[in-house]
This record gives C-alpha cells, sequence and structure tokens, in this order.
C-alpha cells in the first residue's frame, strides 16, 4: 500500500514547545520511511502553526471540531453533538474529507487524555476523542502514538475513553501506568514517548571551572490537580530555592540558573508568571538566576540549550525529555503519573519527585548524585518503525 496522505490529529499551538516538540519528532520518523508522503497537522491552533510547520513541509489544517471557534462553554458541546450527528448520518459530508482522503490517521503522541478537574466529559477529553472515532467510523487506519491515558476520576471518562481507543489499529503507551486503565489490551504496545526520538546528535556537556549551571523549568500546576491554591505554588517554588541555596553550600561552588518558561501559549497558558517570581526570589537570596525565553527557538536550539547545563529540575515533562536528548537526567517535580512513568521508562525512576509533597532535601539529594552522571539514552526507533509499517499495511 502506498501511503500518499498522513494526517496527524490532536494537536495544540506550536508555543507548547513540549507538544510541539512531539509533532516535529512524528514529522521526522514518518518521513523517513514515507519520504513523498504528504503529511497535515490537525489543531485547533492552526491558524498560528502554519508558519511554524511549514518550514516542515507539513500543512496546518482545522480540526472537524474546533473548540476554539466558540466561547460560550454550552455552544462548544452542541458543536460536538452535531459534528458526531454529521458523522453518523452524513459521513461523506465534506467535512471529513480530510479524514476521508488519509491513507493513515495518527493521534499525535502526549497526556491529553485524561479526566478533567471541572468535572466528567471534559471538553479536551472528549474532542480528543472524537477525532479518534472519526477515523475509526470511516474505516480508516487509526494509531495512537505514545500516549498517557489517565488518570480518570469519572467511570464515563473511563469508559468512553476505553469504547474508542479499543476500536483503532495499534495505542501505543509511553509508560506502563496508563495500562491500569485498560481492560482490553489486545492493540496496545509500550513506547517510550516519541520525543525521546532522536533526530540530530547533541554534542553531551562537560562540566569545567567553579560554576554549576542549572537550568530549571516551573509552572502553575492547579490546571491539573483540584483543590490546591496559589499558596501551594509559593510553597514548592520556595522549596525549590531551598535545595538550590543548599546546592551552592553543599557543593562549594557558585550557581547559576536558567529559569525556561517552556509553555507561553496564552496569558492563561503559560509559564512565564510563575518563573520570573522564582527567578526574582532566587536573586534576593543571593543565587544568580536569569529567564531565558526559548519561545523563538527550534527545539534542536532547545535541547542544546538544555545540554549546556550541569543539572536539571524539570516541572513540564517535555522538559525533562528535551534534557534526555541532552545527554542530561533531570530531577522531574511531577504533577502527574505521566512524569514518573516516563522517567521510569527511562532509566532514571528515582530521579522522580512528587510535584506537591517533595521536600528540599530530597530534592538537594538527587541534584548532588546527578552532577557528574554519563547519563544517555537510546530510543527504539527501529522497534516502532517496524512495527508501524506492520500496523499501516
Amino acid at each position: 500500500m502506498e501511503i500518499r496522505n498522513i494526517l496527524l490529529i490532536n494537536a495544540y499551538s506550536f508555543k507548547n514547545l513540549g507538544d510541539s516538540g512531539i509533532v516535529v519528532a512524528m514529522i521526522n520518523l514518518l518521513k523517513k520511511d514515507y519520504p513523498n508522503a504528504k503529511i497535515s497537522v490537525m489543531s485547533g491552533s492552526y491558524e498560528e502553526n502554519k508558519s511554524f510547520y511549514s518550514r516542515y513541509n507539513v500543512e496546518s489544517v482545522e480540526p472537524i471540531w474546533n473548540i476554539k471557534r466558540r466561547k460560550n462553554f454550552i455552544a462548544k458541546y452542541i458543536d460536538g453533538l452535531l459534528s458526531l450527528l454529521k458523522l453518523i448520518s452524513v459521513p461523506g459530508h465534506s467535512d471529513f474529507r480530510l479524514f476521508r482522503n488519509a491513507d493513515v490517521i495518527i493521534s499525535v503522541g502526549g497526556g491529553y487524555l485524561y479526566s478533567s478537574v471541572k468535572g466528567p466529559l471534559g471538553l479536551g477529553l472528549i474532542n480528543s476523542l472524537f477525532h479518534y472515532y472519526v477515523g475509526v467510523r470511516l474505516k480508516k487506519c487509526v494509531i495512537g502514538f505514545p500516549q498517557s491515558v489517565g488518570p480518570f476520576n469519572h467511570k464515563i471518562d473511563k469508559f468512553i475513553s476505553e469504547f474508542v481507543l479499543s476500536k483503532i489499529s495499534r495505542l501505543y503507551l509511553r509508560e506502563s501506568r496508563s495500562l491500569e486503565n485498560f481492560s482490553r489490551k489486545k492493540n496496545i504496545k509500550l513506547l517510550p514517548d516519541i520525543a525521546l526520538c532522536k533526530w540530530f546528535d547533541v554534542k553531551k556537556h562537560s562540566s569545567t571551572g567553579d560554576i554549576i549551571n542549572v537550568g530549571v523549568t516551573v509552572l502553575d500546576w492547579r490546571f491539573a490537580s483540584r483543590g490546591d491554591d496559589w499558596n501551594s505554588i509559593i510553597e514548592y517554588l520556595e522549596k525549590i530555592k531551598i535545595a538550590l541555596k543548599d546546592l551552592s553550600v553543599k557543593h562549594k561552588k557558585s550557581i547559576v540558573v536558567k529559569i525556561y518558561p517552556q509553555v507561553d501559549v496564552s496569558e492563561n497558558d503559560s509559564d512565564l508568571y510563575v518563573s520570573n517570581l522564582l527567578c526574582e526570589s532566587l536573586i534576593v537570596s543571593g543565587l544568580e538566576s536569569k529567564v531565558v525565553r526559548i519561545n523563538k527557538l527550534s527545539h534542536e536550539e532547545i535541547i542544546r540549550e538544555y545540554a549546556r547545563n550541569d543539572l536539571f529540575i524539570a516541572s513540564r515533562m517535555h522538559s525533562a525529555i528535551f534534557a534526555i536528548n541532552g545527554n542530561l537526567p533531570p530531577i522531574a517535580l511531577a504533577y502527574q503519573p505521566k512524569t514518573a512513568g516516563t522517567l521510569e521508562v527511562v532509566g532514571l525512576g528515582d530521579n522522580a519527585l512528587d510535584i506537591k509533597t517533595f521536600k528540599p532535601d530530597e530534592l538537594l539529594e538527587r541534584l548532588l548524585l546527578n552532577i557528574h552522571s554519563n547519563f544517555t539514552y537510546d530510543y527504539p526507533e527501529e522497534s516502532i518503525r517496524q512495527d508501524l509499517k506492520e500496523v499501516i499495511k
């Protein structure tokens, strides 16, 4: 079967550097075996994504049910229901043209299939599953690239997710914890996050002199957690500061802290504010610190920038992955199980600490143990390429 059209669904804004890093890794992997195929990336942020994906000769297209079209919350759900009814009653409708023309439909890797803290049938979850289901309904080869699935706080979320995902051709899970959400596993395989698949060489950093460079990503993780207030975020930033101060004392070297706002999509989805808060706190405490904006860098440049550090504290999961790509073992502050699960896959399970409960001494211990690490990681690229060929044919 000649693959002429590949449709990537459920992508997000390129400004979320972790999510777009997944898509870039997917594009590079797919082009190795399907160099002549037209690749399209479907996202609610399709307009702002056009320029970014054009660099890779990839088209940015609008989803069928675009939840960004409307501001009214109820209207968003009504749009989805109408799209579902149209799919069932008029599958030949022009709305589904991109799906009908695709030889294979691949949902991008990530961690977007989980229960919303706002309640059951969260908009993001249902929207993602709908686009999976369109491919299933049109009898297409549908593949889910390495995902984290769950946690599910509501039975209806788990039921619908398993119902849809059990019908696709192949579902790759990026960590074993996600397997617990499935009673049927016949179409499932475990495979690490695709962003770990390096498509270029990175020179390993060699520490020199009396300065320790520490990279850090922080975030306001309340979007993924019910019942936490702003004081929880302040306490979390304070514990990072204490650990870094103690590192300077214990190691008897100067510390230079570089804080990277890895997500800067909009005012309501940005790491910039908390990054600035931590930076100011570190400067007041006597540590050299700066916020390094990376939103205009390519993913290759970001990975090389992260690799220039001696240590890395990662609250954003894909900042941990980018550090791994730079041969730097991150200490991850995990706000969801996906982070701990991903680090376990690459042999760094002990480096994952819970973002709510970690103590400064625990973070300091991990920093001291990893400061002169010779860590490297090789992604099982041939395994996924071979399996994809088997599934797609």
